[in-house]
């Protein structure tokens, strides 16, 4: 019987308790968010004459939650696609929708209702301007390096305050960037080199996956040094559990569910594969926006890490009784 005197049996049933409780959150945030996705806000831009772009609009806001952009012609609709300000442009003639235009690589779930809804409407041809790396055919590399990027990421700051608790914020900083860059330099060597599955610059791309290790890590790190071990349930939970389903990597932000959207992208996972994504397929295009949300996490992991330390420095010399 342990030091406060809780019997066998009432701690082996407060283990089934708590796993139970957490399997059934996992089920349920991953369940929720990735089943049957829909448009809510999906962005979509339609070019013509006023009068045919009017009712197409119509039409698709019959459909579902689109956020329809009316344009001029059909440059201008291209132009929106291939700065990720919509998933698809429709191009309309005297018959209807002569042809779509979309973007595989900005998301190929989306893409895919792009052009059914072209074709659907009449559409004889579409014009993918970006398109998926031919080691990537099916558009999941970037969910598969996000997932084990955050879950490697909360290990990292639970290993670095276990094995290494007396080092400082700028040690902690140095240390925590660090294993963010090489880690993203072998992440991206691995998807790029190897797997022809990740185009783009990869020393951008190693720098955006390091930055978001290092919000990660020195959140989570802040968290558990402040609360203790049971703290280290709160990073998987906000990160893992919340911020990966809600990320909309696999499919797109607008794809999912309020409030998974627009929530995941204020999230470190989801930041991450927007910002990769920008960087590998879009010359940049949309990054700074969740740059920006990569970088105020960092600095709240700073704040953490410096009240974490600065709080235990306090208890380390306050006076024994």
């Amino acid at each position: 019987m342990p030091p406060d005197g809780t019997p066998l049996r009432v701690r082996a049933l407060r283990v089934v308790l708590i796993a139970v409780v957490l399997q059934t959150l996992f089920v349920f945030f991953f369940l929720v968010p990735a089943h049957d996705p829909e448009p809510n806000g999906f962005p979509v831009a339609v070019a013509g004459e006023a009068p045919a772009v009017e009712r197409f609009t119509a039409r698709l806001l019959e459909r579902a939650d689109f956020d329809v952009q009316q344009v001029a012609s059909a440059a201008e609709g291209r132009a929106l696609v291939e700065d990720r300000d919509v998933y698809g442009t429709f191009v309309l003639g005297e018959g209807g929708v002569e042809r779509v235009i979309t973007a595989s690589a900005a998301s190929l779930p989306a893409a895919q209702i792009v052009e059914e809804l072209g074709r659907e409407a009449g559409a004889r041809s579409v014009e993918d301007v970006r398109r998926l790396a031919p080691g990537d055919p099916r558009g999941v590399a970037l969910n598969v390096i996000v997932l084990p990027l955050v879950i490697t990421a909360i290990l990292a700051a639970l290993m670095a305050v276990n094995l290494v608790p007396d080092l400082d914020l700028r040690g902690r900083f140095g240390l925590t960037a660090l294993a963010g860059l090489l880690g993203g330099l072998i992440a991206v060597a691995l998807a790029n080199w190897w797997r022809d599955a990740l185009p783009g610059p990869w020393l951008a791309e190693a720098g955006v996956i390091a930055l978001a290790v290092l919000a990660i890590a020195l959140v989570s790190a802040g968290i558990i040094r402040l609360i203790g071990p049971a703290g280290t349930v709160v990073p998987f939970l906000l990160f893992l559990m919340i911020g990966n389903p809600a990320s909309g990597v696999a499919s797109a932000p607008e794809l999912l569910p309020t409030p998974w959207n627009p929530v995941g992208q204020l999230l470190p996972p989801g930041a991450l594969g927007s910002a990769l994504r920008g960087t590998a397929y879009f010359d940049g295009a949309g990054v700074v926006f969740p740059i920006v949300v990569l970088l105020a996490w960092a600095a709240l992991g700073v704040w953490l890490v410096a009240l974490s330390g600065r709080r235990g420095a306090a208890a380390a010399g306050a006076p024994r009784p």
